[in-house]
């Protein structure tokens, strides 16, 4: 549970492009976890950059990493793109795979390949040909595992077709099960991030992508049975938001750093006045996002 004097961030990702990423997110976020377990501030070993590559079709992106209690190692989920392969037309090359799985066993400096989420969606839900993007993966208080999974009923050359987001549950991180689809603002969501609130309950943030891309929320008593409510940030279009929780002695507020296509900004307001009532203000220049510096680099 957070104290008011903890800092909720939201990072939301730039637009999609045909480019190698690097996993930094989650590089960082493993580096303050290392350090906080081992009761110490001293720096560890330096992660490489790029910190992972996929070793089947080199596009990875949209990571989230998880403690898997199970194997004792972290897990990294991340789409899968195929940049390696020729004569793709149009976005037909960030359809048509499933969701990798990278594991560390050295805190989070160094990751292998493990393979495919085990994933099976039934036809009329994912299509013959199924796309999976952005999990976000979560272990509730039970010790149950929950994926919230963007899906695409196939593979196609633009973007102009149905996505949704889908919610399943696994036992051991590996094999996921009960698909349900969430019923959100429109037919075209994607980018789903869950973090659990003071109260206990559960908010989902997510892109709308038929309302100009804009960040919209849903709450949850219990990660199943959602409800949404309505816009959370649409000023600009935006890519997928990235929740987590910080902690700052100083001042009790929310900040947060959006990249978006043009200009980033920043979000500032009291915890006690509650998600979504924020107000915006620009900032110029990549180098004033300064509130995530640090969850953006390995190093």
């Amino acid at each position: 549970m957070c104290e008011m004097a903890e800092v909720k961030s939201i990072l939301l990702r730039p637009l999609r492009q045909r480019t190698l990423l690097s996993m930094l997110v989650a590089a960082s976020l493993l580096d303050v976890g290392v350090a906080i377990e081992a009761g110490n501030k001293s720096p560890g070993p330096r992660a490489p950059k790029p910190l992972y590559r996929d070793p089947v079709y080199d596009g990875a992106a949209d990571p989230v990493v998880i403690w898997n209690p199970h194997v004792r190692r972290w897990w990294m989920f991340y789409t899968n793109r195929r940049a390696n392969v020729p004569g793709l037309s149009g976005v037909a090359w960030v359809h048509g795979t499933r969701i990798g799985i990278a594991e560390s066993a050295d805190g989070g400096v160094t990751w292998k390949y493990i393979g495919t989420a085990d994933i099976e969606l039934p036809v009329e839900l994912a299509g013959a040909e199924p796309t999976h993007w952005a999990p976000e993966v979560i272990t509730a208080p039970n010790g149950i595992h929950h994926m919230f999974l963007t899906v695409v009923p196939g593979v196609f050359e633009d973007w102009n077709h149905p996505r949704a987001i889908v919610h399943l549950t696994s036992t051991d991180l590996r094999r996921w099960e009960d698909p349900e689809p969430l019923q959100l603002a429109s037919d075209r969501v994607i980018d789903g991030c869950v973090l659990r609130l003071p109260d206990g309950a559960w908010r989902m943030w997510y892109n709308n992508e038929r309302d100009r891309k804009s960040i919209y929320f849903a709450d949850s008593p219990d990660l199943r049975v959602w409800a949404d409510r309505g816009k959370a940030v649409g000023d600009q279009a935006g890519e997928g938001p990235k929740v987590f929780q910080r902690t700052d002695s100083s001042q009790s507020t929310t900040t947060s750093c959006r990249l978006a296509p043009s200009s980033p900004f920043h979000l500032k307001t009291p915890v006690s006045e509650g998600w979504p009532n924020t107000c915006w203000s620009r900032s110029r220049g990549a180098g004033n996002c300064r509130p995530n510096a640090s969850a953006i680099s390995s190093g």
